[in-house]
């Protein structure tokens, strides 16, 4: 029964309430972009029935967010945790960190992610996860809202439709390096913690 309550308890922490962004930015986009065309629907079709549905496509909807994210930024963050664009204040930190941390376990070859398998389990460190899932199902919102804008756009205008394609990539990049700071200040915390126990550890000379 805990473990169900974990899982139900992470999804909406990790899915359905950072999937609510995407309500938000739809909402914006119907309004200034697609006559109300939604909010209309919903004035006019408020039956119990139609708002069970609503409520439900909208949780299976928060589930395919996660399952994107997943695969649109944390599967490519398995490597170090290095900032490259942006946020990279903590960088030299992490590096340092993880110089130690390697000589520790005799593994010149590891990687954050790697690390974080065989140390990292031992440690609490969920509500970093939450912020990082948080974060890419935020970003992920934007992206597609801002996909539907372009279409629309281009539609009834045929124009600014370049410079919103322009922006896409720039707001995938800060998505990107704000999920990897999230990591990086879990590793940040891990490989502290871990030191510090092994040092605890030593017989004093």
């Amino acid at each position: 029964m805990e473990a169900l309550f974990k899982q139900f308890d992470n999804f909406i922490k990790r899915s359905f309430i950072p999937s609510t962004t995407f309500i938000m930015f739809f909402l914006l986009f119907d309004i200034l972009l697609n006559e109300e065309l939604f909010l209309k629907f919903l004035r006019e079709e408020h039956s119990t029935m139609i708002i069970l549905i609503t409520l439900l496509i909208f949780i299976s909807f928060s589930n395919l967010l996660s399952i994107i994210n997943q695969y649109i930024y944390d599967d490519k963050i398995k490597g170090d945790y290095n900032g490259k664009y942006c946020f990279t204040h903590n960088n030299i930190e992490l590096i340092r960190l993880r110089f130690k941390i390697k000589t520790q376990l005799q593994k010149n070859n590891l990687k954050d992610y790697s690390i974080y398998q065989i140390i990292g389990k031992a440690f609490k460190t969920e509500r970093y996860v939450d912020e990082a899932k948080s974060i890419g199902i935020t970003f992920l919102s934007i992206l597609l809202v801002s996909l539907l804008s372009i279409i629309q756009i281009s539609i009834i205008y045929n124009k600014y439709w370049a410079f919103l394609l322009i922006l896409i990539p720039i707001i995938y990049l800060i998505g990107f390096e704000l999920i990897k700071s999230r990591y990086r200040s879990r590793a940040i915390r891990i490989y502290t913690n871990y030191l510090f126990e092994i040092k605890k550890g030593e017989p004093n000379e």
